[in-house]
């Protein structure tokens, strides 16, 4: 079935919003076994939205389905129903059940009702009704010559609310039993995405299932499959063979799939070896603690975080020489190494972390230009330390530095070889 959603709100297309509501939608449609063919956002105007529905209905293959977020409110800018009746030649009638339900909603939580309210109980005739279980806006199905048109309301909570209780009985009705779509995404950090996509060209091949592509953000490189096939047994299969393709030519950048994150593969490795962890910051400025401790149960492994910023806090905190700032300077190798060995040392940990470097956008040189990271490994093995130039402004910089630390401490917990992480 051809499948398109629209998302209505002028905060989204000016980008004061942010729609989450996509990306929930196309997961579980393609659960059903429907792939989403475009999204669309516009703004609060009613003649745009009601020609695009128009539209739609002109040029959509039969079936087809439109799934709509958004502006069913109670205020004049709420425009998904006036504009739906109106690209759908049927004309808005209250609905005595929405109505009832409207009302009900407002007396038992003892509020005033404003009149405005009940604008929600019109829906455009033949539509059926959708309850709202979190609020007062229902949303409706409506269907016309193999056209149907599914409202929603915007906020997160009610229209994940209502599409789970009242939107997949009737797309299961519409789609019955044939194929299924999965997906998994296997994550990787430490190579470019034109190389990731080089490495794995094969499984990228247009017109191929699974489908394969690449998705490149904050620093990692996700590779989503996608698979359709008759049964969940059967895509799972496939997404297994693709993954074990993908892992074997990717080898070491892999670092997990789905929901794993540098944070929480570092953490789970830890645990599972009962090792423990200190950080040492200079330039991240607590990012790394930050990143571990937002996994639950950080407090299994961390031990302990120091932020020594200043030259005198690295000598006072963390035993680093004067003279051996003063001779290779704080951004330096001898430095990050010595951060590293002698947080270790004194918080009795398996491991520790240690980061300094110029984040900029001022304080680079010839010789230490901005970007420039030294980042150091302390462990039952040794210390290593690895020098980075990393892009971008202040906040990418350290962002970056933070996640080449966590991923240094995955490799060696996994027991690669330090020099595969530069």
């Amino acid at each position: 079935m051809h499948t398109e959603t629209l998302s209505i709100g002028s905060e989204l297309v000016a980008g004061t919003g942010i729609d989450t509501n996509v990306a929930h939608l196309a997961g579980r449609l393609a659960q059903l076994g429907l792939a989403v063919r475009r999204h669309t956002i516009l703004p609060d105007r009613l003649d745009d939205v009601a020609d695009f529905v128009r539209a739609f209905r002109r040029g959509a293959p039969r079936p087809a389905l439109l799934l709509v977020t958004g502006g069913l409110g109670p205020t004049l800018d709420d425009v998904t129903r006036e504009a739906v009746a109106r690209a759908l030649d049927a004309p808005l009638t209250e609905n005595a059940e929405c109505r009832n339900a409207i009302e009900a909603m407002f007396r038992t939580r003892g509020w005033t009702m404003a009149q405005s309210n009940l604008r929600q109980a019109m829906i455009p005739a033949g539509a059926a009704p959708l309850e709202n279980s979190c609020g007062t806006a229902p949303g409706f199905h409506l269907e016309s010559e193999g056209l149907h048109v599914i409202c929603m309301p915007g906020v997160p909570a009610e229209m994940q609310a209502m599409f789970a209780d009242h939107v997949v009985p009737i797309l299961r009705s519409l789609v019955g039993p044939g194929s299924v779509i999965c997906e998994r995404i296997i994550r990787t950090f430490g190579m470019g995405e034109s190389r990731v996509g080089e490495l794995i060209a094969d499984l990228m091949a247009h017109g191929r299932n699974p489908q394969v592509g690449t998705l490149a953000s904050s620093g990692l490189v996700s590779v989503r499959i996608r698979a359709t096939a008759a049964s969940e047994g059967d895509a799972v299969a496939m997404l297994d063979k693709d993954e074990a393709s993908v892992r074997e030519s990717l080898g070491h950048i892999v670092i997990g799939r789905d929901g794993d994150l540098l944070p929480q593969v570092v953490a789970r490795l830890l645990t599972e070896r009962r090792a423990t962890l200190a950080v040492a910051e200079s330039c991240t400025g607590g990012l790394i603690g930050a990143m571990v401790t937002d996994v639950p149960g950080a407090s299994r492994f961390l031990v302990e975080g120091v932020i020594a910023y200043a030259n005198d806090a690295k000598t006072r905190r963390l035993d680093v020489p004067a003279d051996l700032l003063e001779t290779h300077g704080a951004v330096s190798d001898p430095v990050a190494r010595a951060m590293a060995g002698n947080l270790r040392r004194s918080a009795g940990t398996t491991y520790a972390l240690a980061t300094t470097g110029i984040a900029g956008p001022t304080g680079g040189t010839p010789d230490k230009p901005v970007g420039l990271v030294f980042i150091a490994l302390a462990g039952p093995e040794g210390t290593s330390v690895h020098r980075a130039v990393f892009p971008g402004d202040r906040v990418r910089v350290r962002q970056r530095a933070a996640m080449a630390a966590l991923n240094l401490l995955r490799l060696r917990l996994q027991g690669h070889d330090d020099s595969l992480s530069t």
